[in-house]
């Protein structure tokens, strides 16, 4: 009887800790993106994608496709960046998006490599000098 007892015990007490509150790992994040994007070579389709990341491979996978990509580690610094929780970053140049940065949690990130101009500027204007760039963030669920 006290063996029983104590396997109930050790089992709700196993059960109890793995429902509490750790942070979720980057592969229970998703994101709902509005726009296509780009990402390894690869145009993606706006969705909703899975994303993943594994000894320094981000994976960003949806219904109709995905793509992996060698990323390098970011740390945010405290000044330049404020901290807005689990995040995607992409850079706009004309209409075209591509992602930058992964912010999945406790202020660390993976950056991705920069895009090809070939592949950055899916839309080129005739006689533009240059095209505005903006960031824009898309926040993980």
């Amino acid at each position: 009887m006290k063996t029983q007892l104590s396997f109930v015990l050790a089992a709700g007490l196993a059960a109890a800790v793995a429902l509490t509150g750790s942070p979720a790992s980057a592969a229970d994040l998703r994101a709902d993106i509005p726009f296509s994007f780009q990402m390894g070579g690869k145009t993606l389709p706006a969705g909703t994608y899975q994303v993943s990341t594994s000894q320094g491979v981000l994976g960003v996978t949806g219904y109709e496709g995905g793509a992996f990509v060698m990323t390098n580690r970011l740390e945010e610094n405290g000044v330049e960046t404020v901290w807005q929780g689990p995040t995607l970053v992409f850079e706009k140049s004309g209409s075209a998006y591509a992602l930058v940065e992964v912010w999945t949690g406790s202020r660390n990130g993976r950056k991705l490599p920069a895009p090809s101009p070939a592949t950055a500027n899916a839309e080129p204007s005739l006689g533009a000098v240059a095209q505005d760039t903006a960031r824009v963030s898309v926040p993980l669920l």
